[in-house]
């Protein structure tokens, strides 16, 4: 049987941490380019903060929008699987 890590070669460094009223997940690719998400919640108001930077720093990529609810929940489970495939306890 053949394992595959979808996650092989395509993080090389990858953290995440848990706020009170935010979520914040840094994902550094082996090509050296990187994603930061933040989302945040101020109860009745969601937000996301993005930022895609590529390998050589030419391209980028920056948003910073309110974000609707059911949005905001399938990031934080796309998050959450992440973390547990990294065996983070956070």
């Amino acid at each position: 049987m053949i394992k595959i890590d979808p996650f092989e070669n395509v993080r090389k460094n990858a953290h995440i941490w848990r706020g009170e009223q935010c979520l914040i997940w840094y994902n550094e690719r082996i090509d050296d380019s990187f994603t930061l998400l933040v989302l945040y919640d101020y109860g009745d108001k969601k937000r996301r903060l993005f930022l895609d930077v590529d390998k050589a720093g030419q391209k980028i990529e920056f948003k910073n929008e309110e974000i609707h609810d059911e949005l905001f929940r399938k990031l934080e489970v796309e998050i959450y699987t992440v973390q547990k495939m990294l065996g983070s306890q956070n």
